[in-house]
């Protein structure tokens, strides 16, 4: 055999062996990478799961300050916030209640609690108001409140900086409140109604310019927006569907507002522009009840508003 035969002979599978060495290497660079994607989508769904439950934290302090105020300390610190809740349990603890006949039986034996106790039944009353305040109409409706609040402001949003993407779909428990501070965010507010059940509620608040705001509130249910822009944007608000349609919109600065309120239900639009130029148009398109409410505050002769009913 020449030298070239035996090279050639020798060579054959040392290349095999060195294929099987690459596509081994390929193998483990494959699996190193998948791990390592499963590992970096396990970190942002650890991620995503700590920034919800720091959400639901947020709301349940916000639920809590606006019902409650903070007197003192261990369990007794909070009582009642809202004046209303104060009033209501004054007059339920007088009339309904066994505080009443606690001060009468006090004031009987002249304060002396052990006398009380001993011929006046004190206890017996004691033990009674104690009942009556772990079940009283007052407490359980603040409860009933504070889930609800609780609900609410999970749903809200702050975002703070600029040229943030912000993209919200909501399909059922339709309720947003969000607040947009900065340049050149782009928000998307979709609020449908896939299960046919509820109303669409949101409050959008938005400071800062050059801002991209889609609002769509559609199918069946209420529709209710609040909407507060300060700075030069740009705004479009669809409320189409079945249910009443309600809005209110307040621009300052340029901006450029669409409006269409569609669908069977009462329409009422309220619109105040503030600023130069500005440019509204405002569609209601029903044969049910059509209202509106337009102030449009300009000095420049760019300024413009189209109102069309059908």
């Amino acid at each position: 055999m020449s030298d070239f035969g035996y090279y050639s002979a020798l060579l054959g599978p040392l290349k095999t062996a060195g294929n099987l060495g690459q596509q081994r290497q390929r193998n483990e660079l494959q699996a190193f990478q998948l791990l390592n994607t499963v590992r970096n989508q396990q970190i942002q769904n650890y991620k995503i799961n700590e920034s919800y439950q720091k959400q639901l934290l947020n709301a349940e302090q916000a639920a809590k300050k606006t019902l409650f105020a903070e007197v003192g300390q261990g369990q007794n610190k909070f009582t009642y916030g809202r004046k209303k809740d104060v009033d209501d349990f004054k007059a339920w603890m007088q009339e309904n209640s066994s505080f009443e006949d606690i001060k009468n039986v006090l004031k009987e034996y002249n304060g002396n609690v052990m006398n009380a106790k001993l011929y006046g039944n004190l206890d017996h009353y004691m033990v009674q108001y104690k009942q009556q305040l772990q079940n009283n109409p007052i407490q359980q409706r603040t409860q009933k409140n504070l889930q609800n609040l609780k609900s609410f402001y999970k749903h809200a949003l702050d975002v703070n900086g600029n040229a943030n993407d912000v993209d919200i779909w909501q399909d059922t428990d339709q309720r947003a409140v969000v607040d947009i501070t900065g340049a050149s965010n782009t928000l998307d507010l979709e609020q449908l109604h896939l299960n046919n059940n509820g109303d669409h509620f949101s409050k959008v608040t938005i400071n800062g310019n050059s801002n991209s705001i889609t609002i769509d509130q559609k199918e069946t249910g209420n529709k209710i927006l609040f909407l507060d822009v300060d700075g030069s944007n740009n705004v479009q608000v669809d409320q189409k569907g079945t249910g009443s349609h309600f809005l209110d919109i307040n621009l300052t600065d340029s901006h450029t507002l669409d409006v269409t309120q569609d669908g069977s239900g009462s329409h009422d639009a309220k619109i105040h522009l503030n600023g130069n130029p500005s440019s509204v148009t405002l569609t209601q398109d029903s044969s049910n009840d059509q209202n509106y409410y337009l102030e449009q505050n300009c000095s420049s002769a760019n300024c413009s508003a189209t109102v069309t009913q059908n």
